[in-house]
């Protein structure tokens, strides 16, 4: 017994309908029903409630069974629809069955209605059931067909010689072709290149048998004859008996892949040769310290093989007073403080010689800034050392002998002062008190003389101080507007000058200033003036002071031009 049913009955007759549902209700447990007579009573139904099979009758006073199969037509419905009538003949019924009904029955035989309904239900069924499976199907192969068409891959199907059978938009893309149906028809061997193509030949049977091509790395060719990097992977299609029937081909363009792997062997090779050819020293080591590689400099450098070197760490030909800076140094770069140092250090050689060292050590990590090892570019630098020491030692000599030539000077200076101030009392006594005249002119030439000499100790004296180290570091230097520095120095040789007739020309240009020892300059300046005014007779002297400007700096130019005798 079945479960229920929900039946709607087209009939103008109650008391057949209910003879009917009660026939009915001796096979289903549950009969659920609606009496109809009209199209409007019937499209009410039919839009209220879903129903599980129509029972119709063939004449009604208003409506008639080709009216029902006509609506239940129209409407698209797919329910079971039986025709049930008194007065139908066979032409007639078949006419029906012709026009959608699925059975009829005559009222005076009623008992066939219950096995025509479950019958015609399980049909339904059947039918719901496969319609369901074919929609499925259909949706099934519509998302297939979108994952292929909208793939990455270029995915095509081929039969067992290789003819492509179809082929999605990619796999067009990919080989320059316009659309995939130009692709139809070709044999896709013809789309590798010919050193792969042999070997797909030779492995074929291999490959059917084995229903699988995973992974392999092809060169194919396109349309105008360019070549590209493929990925292939092949999946064999058999049937029941285990009879290849298709392939589906999958090609994955791997050309950028292809290009960044030449591009890294070809940046590997030249790393290697710059290492291996460096002519600095070059290692790389463990974070342990251990030396991993090295190459030929840092070899010829150390003095040991690489092979011997590798058996060893830093720290084995590390100074033993470096050891503990250069531990510090690597904690501190694993610890995340500096990636790259450069320090200097001693190594030993394997012949003993101890040498300097010049270090650039760089730590390299990993994608998860994890420490990896380090990177050493080492330099000898023990000649520079020596070579710096002897500087220091030549500069120290050097200070030592300013000093010396300091403390000489002052020595000579005050040894030659104490007699020559004597020399120079006693002429200026007799100068005063001697009566012979004679002896007073020689008095004063010896004055003169004297005085001359002094002047030369001071000029000697003024050098020596500027050429002191000591001294240069202990000049005080101050901003001196050196116009009117010249300025007021020249009105204070006019007065002499005009006492002997020069002329005293001046080209000082406005507002120079330099910053300088006010002091020595002034100095130097004045032993100028002295000189030109006491060695012309006649004629001028000239004073200038120019600016001069160029590229590498400005400089002042001081000028003191006289038409005197000279300098021999």
């Amino acid at each position: 017994m079945y479960d229920s049913l929900k039946i709607l009955f087209v009939e103008d007759n109650e008391t057949d309908v209910r003879l009917m549902v009660q026939m009915l209700k001796k096979e289903f447990e549950t009969v659920s029903y609606r009496q109809v007579n009209d199209a409007d009573a019937l499209l009410r139904a039919l839009e209220d409630e879903r129903w599980d099979i129509i029972v119709t009758d063939y004449s009604m006073p208003e409506f008639s069974g080709e009216e029902v199969l006509e609506i239940h037509r129209s409407l698209g419905l797919n329910m079971p629809v039986i025709l049930v009538s008194g007065a139908v003949g066979e032409e007639i019924a078949v006419e029906m069955m012709k026009a959608g009904a699925n059975d009829y029955i005559l009222k005076d035989n009623l008992p066939r209605l219950i096995p025509a309904i479950t019958r015609e239900l399980e049909d339904y069924r059947i039918r719901l059931e496969r319609k369901r499976i074919q929609n499925e199907l259909t949706e099934s192969q519509h998302r297939y067909q979108t994952l292929v068409d909208m793939s990455p891959d270029g995915i095509c199907m081929l039969d067992t010689r290789f003819i492509t059978l179809l082929a999605n938009p990619r796999k067009a893309v990919l080989f320059g072709y316009e659309t995939p149906e130009e692709m139809v028809g070709l044999n896709a061997l013809s789309m590798i290149a010919e050193g792969y193509r042999e070997d797909l030949l030779t492995n074929m049977p291999n490959y059917l048998e084995n229903g699988l091509i995973d992974c392999m790395e092809v060169e194919f060719l396109r349309k105008d004859g360019s070549k590209f990097w493929g990925e292939l992977r092949c999946k064999v299609i058999k049937d029941d008996y285990g009879t290849p029937q298709s392939i589906v081909n999958v090609v994955t363009d791997i050309s950028q892949r292809k290009a960044m792997e030449e591009a890294l062997v070809e940046s590997e090779s030249r790393f290697r040769s710059a290492y291996e050819n460096a002519p600095i020293g070059m290692e790389l080591l463990a974070l342990n310290g251990r030396i991993m590689r090295a190459n030929k400099a840092f070899c010829d450098l150390i003095g040991y093989e690489e092979s011997e070197l590798n058996r060893m760490s830093f720290y084995d030909v590390t100074h033993p007073d470096d050891v503990s800076k250069n531990t510090q140094i690597v904690e501190d770069m694993i610890a995340n403080r500096s990636d790259t140092v450069r320090f200097e250090k001693r190594y030993i050689r394997k012949d003993g010689d101890v040498i300097c060292v010049s270090v650039s050590s760089t730590l390299i990590r990993g994608k998860q800034n994890q420490p990896l090892y380090f990177v050493s570019q080492v330099q000898d630098v023990t000649r520079q050392k020596q070579a710096e020491q002897e500087i220091i030692s030549a500069r120290d000599k050097a200070e030592e002998s300013d000093r010396l030539k300091s403390a000489l000077l002052a020595n000579m200076s005050h040894e030659l002062r104490t007699p020559m101030s004597g020399v120079l009392g006693f002429a200026d006594i007799i100068i005063k008190t001697a009566v012979d005249p004679e002896i007073r002119e020689m008095a004063g030439l010896i004055q003169i003389s004297g005085k001359r000499l002094m002047t030369t100790l001071d000029s000697v004296m003024l050098l020596a101080q500027l050429e002191s180290t000591d001294n240069v570091r202990d000049l005080n230097y101050t901003f001196v507007n050196l116009s009117r520095m010249l300025n007021n120095m020249a009105d204070k040789l006019r007065s002499r000058a005009n006492q002997k007739g020069l002329e005293l020309k001046l080209e000082i240009e406005p507002e120079i200033y330099l910053s300088t020892e006010y002091h020595l300059l002034t100095q130097a300046i004045n032993k100028v003036l002295d000189n030109a005014l006491k060695f012309t007779e006649s004629g001028s002297i000239s004073i200038s002071l120019d600016l001069e400007v160029s590229d590498t700096g400005n400089s002042v130019v001081i000028k003191v031009t006289d038409t005197g005798i000279g300098i021999d």
